[in-house]
C-alpha cells in the first residue's frame, strides 16, 4: 500500500496501474511506494523552535520511515553530511549506507 508522507495514512494499494488523486491546493501530495524507507528529520526542536539553521539541523535525531512490501521488506538509503556544502559532496566527505528492513531487523 502507497503510505502518504502528509498524515501517514494508507492511500492506495496498487500493482502499477493509474489512479487519480483528489487535488488540494494546500497540500502537496507525496507518497512512499510498498518495499521502500526514507530517513526523515523534524523541523521542530525539542524546545518547540523552529530547525532555521544547518546547525540546529545537525542536532535533530534522525528517524527512518519504512514501508514494508507484501514480503514485509523494505530498502532504502542514507547519505549524512555536514550540510556545508556541495564540495563535501564532490570531496566524498560523506557517509553512505544502504539500509534492509526484513524479518523485523534493520540491516545497515
Amino acid at each position: 500500500m502507497w503510505v502518504s508522507l502528509n498524515n501517514f495514512a494508507g492511500v492506495i494499494n496498487s500493482t502499477g496501474e493509474l489512479f487519480d488523486l483528489p487535488v488540494d491546493n494546500n497540500l502537496a501530495h507525496a507518497h512512499l511506494m510498498p518495499g521502500a524507507l526514507i530517513s526523515r528529520q523534524d523541523f521542530i526542536k525539542a524546545d518547540g523552535t523552529l530547525v532555521m539553521t544547518t546547525t540546529d539541523l545537525l542536532t535533530q535525531p534522525i528517524s527512518i520511515l519504512v514501508n514494508r512490501d507484501e514480503n514485509g521488506n523494505a530498502k532504502g538509503s542514507l547519505l549524512l553530511d555536514e550540510g556545508i556544502s556541495v564540495s563535501e559532496f564532490t570531496a566524498n566527505a560523506f557517509e553512505h549506507y544502504n539500509i534492509l528492513h526484513q524479518a523485523q531487523s534493520i540491516q545497515f
